[in-house]
């Protein structure tokens, strides 16, 4: 079951815009439920960031996501907000 739900996750991140996927994220950060989530979740996320063309550079450690703030994508460049 965890797989299939893992799935349709990742079904829903590639229809998303960049700016929509960025935006997913921001919403999932502030959410507890990260947290306390299996990274399975975290994963599908990371893999569809990378599968663009953008500079995750803020958000990741190079093998998975970061959560270390809200973010903004500004051409083709994922920013921390404090750092606009």
């Amino acid at each position: 079951m965890e797989d299939r739900a893992l799935q349709e996750f990742a079904n829903d991140l590639i229809d998303l815009t960049d700016d929509d996927l960025v935006q997913r994220y921001n919403d999932d950060m502030a959410t507890d439920a990260w947290k306390e989530a299996s990274t399975g979740y975290t994963d599908v996320m990371y893999r569809e960031f990378a599968s663009r063309d953008l500079d995750i550079a803020a958000i990741t450690d190079g093998d998975s996501l970061v959560y270390n703030g809200p973010v903004t994508i500004d051409d083709g460049i994922v920013k921390l907000l404090r750092d606009v």
